[in-house]
């Protein structure tokens, strides 16, 4: 149950960010090596778990610190 939380808590973060800089999900995904725009619709929903790999992909993409 908690880390299903965490998961949404990340999700949630991450579509904040994406939307506030205006960087749609293909882009994201692109950038994270996803090859469609589902794999972050469901990241972002906390019904996926995303690697550390992935997450510091995302991360610089957004220009943020993976913390």
């Amino acid at each position: 149950m908690i880390k299903q939380d965490r998961y949404k808590q990340i999700g949630a973060k991450i579509k904040d960010l994406r939307e506030s800089l205006g960087i749609s999900q293909a882009d994201l995904a692109t950038s994270a090596g996803f090859s469609s725009p589902t794999a972050i619709a469901l990241i972002e929903a906390g019904d996926r778990k995303v690697s550390i790999e992935r997450l510091e992909l995302i991360a610089i993409k957004l220009g943020k610190d993976i913390n």
